[in-house]
């Protein structure tokens, strides 16, 4: 089976793996477990399990099954190679995509990466963005609180880039 040659699992529960699709829970709770770190082959599925890890919850996410298809296992298969791959200018294809069928009238939601969206809003527009302050005082300030969120998002964010980047070039 795809999923268990190429990222070494197949989930417990079957109702994970419905249809190419496989749920991001599957995933998260894949990474938690212990594996092999002398293991070359071992290493590449788990970089490639963090890989569609990344696809289902940030980059690629779709918000009404939360999960994420087996059909991206199909390019990042030889994790040598995935540096050539413009994975932003995929990104933000599929935000062009997910803004367009939100624009559709009828539609109550949006899907995609919106969490890179945010951030590029706060960053390109100061006075939408959420004041940061390391002053501890007892007085609730919504906007302060959006910003200790938005600089741990920036920080989980640099750490999926950093680890995607590590594990393509070392692997």
């Amino acid at each position: 089976m795809l999923c268990e040659s190429a990222l070494g699992f197949l989930p417990d529960d079957q109702g994970e793996l419905i249809k190419g699709k496989l749920k991001n829970s599957s995933i998260v709770h894949e990474i938690c477990q212990p594996f092999n770190e002398d293991d070359e082959e071992a290493c590449k599925k788990r970089a490639r399990t963090y890989i569609m890890g990344l696809f289902g919850t940030l980059l690629f996410s779709d918000s009404n099954t939360l999960d994420v298809s087996l059909n991206y296992l199909q390019n990042i298969e030889d994790l040598s190679r995935e540096g050539r791959k413009s994975w932003g200018g995929a990104v933000v294809a599929y935000l062009y995509r997910c803004l367009s069928k939100a624009s559709v009238a009828g539609r109550k939601g949006i899907d995609g990466p919106v969490a890179l969206l945010q951030i590029w809003a706060w960053e390109r527009m100061s006075n939408i963005a959420p004041i940061v302050s390391y002053e501890k005082d007892h007085e609730y300030k919504y906007r302060e609180i959006l910003a200790e969120k938005y600089i741990l998002l920036k920080f989980y964010i640099h750490i999926y880039i950093y680890l995607y980047i590590y594990l393509t070039l070392h692997i």
